[in-house]
């Protein structure tokens, strides 16, 4: 319950930072995971590092909106 427009502002800056460590706490771990990835198939391991890599780019994207969603 924050009284003044300072207060409301911390909050904010507070959850876009805590939203923001989310995204690149999940990209680290997609990344790990992309790593991982043993196919015997070289075709199957190459598609599921593109499709990684397309997940870690949608954070990315979210990333990016939600900071000028913010800086509106």
């Amino acid at each position: 319950a924050s009284t003044t427009a300072a207060e409301r502002q911390a909050i904010r800056r507070d959850a876009i930072s805590e939203a923001r460590g989310a995204i690149d706490e999940a990209k680290t771990e997609i990344r790990k995971a992309i790593g991982l990835i043993r196919a015997d198939d070289p075709e199957v391991a190459a598609v599921q590092r593109q499709t990684g890599a397309r997940i870690i780019q949608a954070f990315d994207s979210i990333d990016s909106q939600l900071v000028r969603a913010v800086e509106l």
